[in-house]
């Protein structure tokens, strides 16, 4: 849209062990627990736009697949986690088919699309409907 300046998204990728459950009665929510959620939120929120910033666990894991490509970004502190370790995943090796270009630019594009059409929309109506009986609190774990 003329005018509007372009949506730069920024990324962040983690993985571990999780707690799962659905929270809440009158509006339950699925919901996920635990350090490496976390995690992942400090890999997005201390990360750049356009980038994609992973903890060292998994740019090991993505660069031994021999399918990405990495770039130390060194040490970061991390709120709640003190120092670590963080990486940029740059792109696809010559091996891997979905490179950066697939990867990143698919999600721009696709967000971009996204805020075109509420532009271009003059208002969205969401129904929503309420079970007749509020759903029992459940906790799972992996």
């Amino acid at each position: 849209v003329k005018g509007m300046a372009a949506i730069r998204l920024r990324m962040g990728i983690h993985s571990g062990p999780v707690m799962a459950g659905i929270v809440g009665h009158l509006m339950p929510r699925y919901c996920l627990f635990g350090d490496t959620v976390n995690t992942a939120s400090r890999m997005e929120s201390t990360g750049e736009a356009g980038r994609i910033q992973c903890s060292t666990g998994v740019a090991t894991k993505l660069r031994s697949s021999g399918m990405y490509s990495m770039e130390s970004r060194g040490l970061l502190q991390i709120k709640g986690k003190g120092c670590m370790n963080t990486e940029w995943l740059l792109a696809g090796s010559e091996s891997n088919p979905c490179s950066r270009t697939c990867f990143v630019d698919r999600a721009l594009s696709g967000a971009q699309a996204l805020a075109d059409d509420v532009q271009t929309q003059p208002s969205y109506t969401m129904l929503v409907q309420q079970p007749s009986v509020a759903p029992k609190m459940a906790v799972g774990g992996g």
